[in-house]
């Protein structure tokens, strides 16, 4: 890679099978009774845990019982937390069966390879195992949110250009945009999910199903873009 020096991977979703998104669907439909919508995708997807549980007692105060609304919000992402285990016992999750590949293939470009996330590092270590070795790093972004500024001045210090990041969340992609960063979308397939169209009108030019579909070509297409300025076009 000419341009391109540091690969930045969000974990869920991309990397780990998609939790968040069924869970917040799950959760619409069974517990709080509301519509899931566009919105509540854009106000609660790569957000920090306290935002999303301040926007969530926004929208169902109405119908909430005294003792939810008594709870901190610690209690409050307790009883998610709680709540998320209980999904996780039922449904699928770990390490999506295309990583391997996808990391060899990334360990072939000599290119720092960097993982982040909203949960502790051992949920990344947990879910990607052996795999988690590949990564040089492992960011928290719950508290920086989406963390792109961060990770691209403060933690690694690279030009905007020369970072590559990829994730399932539109909010990130505008700010890849706004940072001209170049990215690659991997939104969610689930029938209800809106990121797709989000990125779609973002302007994101490369968005894929999985990361098995991101090969070398795509890659270096990106890195000459990269060089080129030429990664958002519109």
């Amino acid at each position: 890679m000419e341009t391109i020096k540091l690969i930045a991977i969000d974990l869920d979703g991309p990397l780990l099978v998609d939790t968040f998104s069924p869970i917040m669907y799950q959760l619409c439909r069974d517990y709080y009774r509301i519509d899931y919508t566009r919105a509540l995708e854009r106000h609660t997807f790569s957000r920090p845990r306290a935002e999303v549980v301040a926007y969530i007692r926004q929208l169902v105060q109405a119908t909430m019982s005294a003792q939810d609304l008594a709870k901190s919000t610690e209690q409050s992402l307790e009883s998610y937390f709680e709540y998320r285990a209980e999904y996780l016992r039922h449904n699928p999750s770990g390490m999506r069966p295309e990583v391997p590949e996808f990391l060899d293939l990334l360990a072939g470009l000599e290119v720092t390879l960097l993982c982040y996330g909203g949960l502790a590092e051992q949920h990344m270590r947990d879910g990607l195992g052996t795999y988690a070795e590949r990564f040089v790093q492992y960011v928290c972004t719950n508290d920086c949110r989406p963390g792109i500024r961060e990770i691209i001045e403060e933690i690694h210090q690279v030009e905007p250009q020369q970072a590559l990041f990829i994730d399932d969340v539109n909010f990130v992609a505008e700010h890849a945009r706004a940072l001209r960063v170049p990215f690659i979308g991997v939104p969610s397939l689930a029938p209800w999910s809106w990121q797709k169209k989000d990125m779609q009108e973002t302007g994101v030019r490369h968005i894929v199903d999985s990361v098995g579909q991101i090969d070398r070509a795509m890659l270096e297409a990106i890195d000459r873009e990269a060089g080129s300025g030429d990664f958002w076009w519109r």
